[in-house]
């Protein structure tokens, strides 16, 4: 599937030119968005769905969020989760965001695009599809010779950067909705 909008964090505009991107593919029939943000609190790496669920909650507190550092959704509780979701919010937009892994020189990159996305694919995790909508950020490179073990550490920057970029990009994009 084809990305509609690909930026670094720290490229100036960042925030705006996602908003602007973001708002467009939300624009409907007042149809409800909630987001999910998907990955854990005990790794660093795989943090950054509910550092943004965690934010989003804080900025814009009326919008439905599922996965804050507090109340993680990962790969054991992605099932019930989605259930939940379906139960609450049947005809809901859901917009979904993770962590990826990329090549050394996209770390920082964020990605968004309509479809679905497949967490914990990096992992050969076989984990259900989510989102109408997919926001992704680059937090690290694929490790060499499938060593895995090594994304249990890593540096905490460009995952807090990437982060405050789609929460800041996401409210501006929810304030020109209303």
């Amino acid at each position: 599937m084809k990305f509609v909008f690909r930026i670094t964090y720290d490229q100036p505009e960042a925030e705006n030119e996602l908003a602007r991107v973001l708002s467009n593919l939300l624009t409907g029939d007042g149809e409800e968005v909630i987001f999910l943000c998907i990955g854990t609190d005990k790794n660093i790496l795989d943090c950054l769905g509910p550092l943004v669920g965690t934010m989003l909650q804080e900025a814009v507190p009326e919008i439905p969020v599922y996965g804050t550092l507090d109340n993680p959704v990962h790969a054991k509780n992605l099932v019930p989760v989605l259930r939940e979701i379906n139960k609450n919010h049947p005809r809901a937009r859901e917009v979904a965001v993770d962590a990826c892994l990329g090549r050394p020189e996209e770390i920082g990159l964020i990605k968004l695009r309509e479809g679905s996305l497949f967490p914990g694919k990096a992992l050969n995790k076989a984990l259900p599809a989510v989102g109408d909508i997919s926001l992704t950020g680059t937090v690290a490179a694929y490790p060499q010779e499938n060593k895995y073990r090594d994304l249990t550490s890593g540096s905490f920057a460009p995952v807090y950067h990437i982060a405050r970029v789609i929460t800041q990009g996401i409210r501006l994009a929810l304030g020109r909705q209303l």
